[in-house]
């Protein structure tokens, strides 16, 4: 029964090196920001350009409307796509460094 409880030394035991995280580990992984701004903005004004060339269609009753604002909007879309893209390539090269 001695053996089970040696004391509060065992049960507290300092922090081994190899515990500890790795600096350099951390250093070397590119920062994780929250997006680019830019590029989620032309995805907003994509949506929304979608979103007024379907309400417009149903005032006008023009068909040129709808097909206007959805290629409108995915334009825009897929700028803000590349953006996205651009950056991604942009903090996977500079973490290689």
């Amino acid at each position: 029964m001695g053996n089970r409880f040696k004391g509060i030394t065992d049960l507290i035991k300092p922090m081994d090196e190899e515990q500890e995280p790795n600096k350099n580990e951390e250093q070397s992984e590119p920062k994780k920001t929250g997006g680019n701004t830019v590029g989620t903005a032309l995805k907003v004004i994509g949506v929304l350009v979608a979103i007024t060339g379907v309400i417009a269609m149903s005032y006008a009753d023009d068909y040129a409307l709808l097909i206007a604002g959805f290629i409108g909007g995915v334009l825009f879309i897929g700028f803000g796509e590349v953006i996205h893209l651009l950056q991604k390539i942009v903090d996977r090269q500079s973490g290689d460094n």
